[in-house]
């Protein structure tokens, strides 16, 4: 790696739906995703857990001198953003609930997070500062990550979906998708709730990354370069998680469009 580099650290490939919103954004930068996929998912463990994974891949990744980190993780935001902050003098961004966009609607609203992600102080505290007379109700998501992860299209994370949200989605005025990972069931749930407005925290997270690098005079010096790689030693395992990388890099293109006519067609 070179020290003109953009990281972006997550535990599987939820983050590259983030890593597609900065590309678009910021096109004249180089990118490195990484992956602790030898220990994912993140989003069941215990925070503490979480925290020190996230500081021993952030620590390893720093060593290159990268110009910004981006955690792309809401679990791992939740668990160590604050840590790294205090340890460390570049750029950070971390991912959170896109709640107060969500606040523009009219009505309940719905945030789906990991286990993790739900319970932590941080959401609790975005929601104290932010949402303190808004009906939200909070879903943990435990194990959809899995499911995104392992097939995306399975007939399983429609009935998941189903399952959690039909109860619900009818008399909600939003869903914000708490999650990286989530992003990717877009298509999915505007199929099956196509009345019901999305939210994630991409396109913010994005816009804070240029904002960092702008105050910093670290803008540019790239030519769009992107590398995957992962904590997987096993080349076996390193190939395969490579090629699930470039498959769900993929499916962020039409996202994108999707998510572009959707904020036309609310204008």
């Amino acid at each position: 790696m070179q020290e003109n580099e953009i990281v972006f650290l997550d535990s599987g490939v939820g983050g590259i739906s983030t890593l597609a919103e900065a590309q678009k954004l910021l096109p004249s930068e180089n990118f490195i995703y990484y992956a602790d996929a030898a220990n994912a998912p993140y989003g069941d463990k215990e925070l503490p857990i979480v925290c020190e994974l996230t500081k021993k891949a952030a620590d390893f990744l720093l060593g290159y001198k990268p110009k910004a980190l981006v955690i792309a993780c809401n679990t791992a935001t939740a668990a160590a953003v604050a840590d790294l902050r205090a340890l460390y003098s570049l750029p950070i961004v971390g991912l959170e609930p896109a709640l107060k966009p969500a606040l523009k609607q009219e009505g309940k609203l719905l945030i789906l997070g990991t286990a993790l992600t739900v319970q932590a102080d941080k959401l609790h505290n975005l929601l104290n500062r932010y949402a303190e007379n808004r009906q939200v109700i909070i879903l943990s998501g435990s194990g959809l990550v899995e499911l995104i992860e392992e097939d995306l299209y399975s007939p399983k994370v429609e009935r998941y979906l189903k399952n959690l949200l039909d109860p619900l989605a009818k008399e909600a005025a939003g869903l914000i998708l708490g999650c990286t990972h989530y992003v990717f069931l877009r298509p999915i749930l505007q199929r099956l709730y196509p009345s019901l407005p999305l939210f994630d925290g991409n396109e913010g997270a994005a816009r804070r990354l240029r904002d960092l690098l702008a105050e910093r005079n670290l803008l540019g010096g790239g030519s769009g370069q992107l590398e995957f790689f992962s904590s997987f030693t096993d080349p076996f395992f390193k190939e395969q998680f490579a090629a699930k990388c470039e498959r769900f890099y993929r499916y962020c293109f039409p996202l994108a469009d999707q998510a572009q006519k959707a904020e036309s067609a609310d204008k």
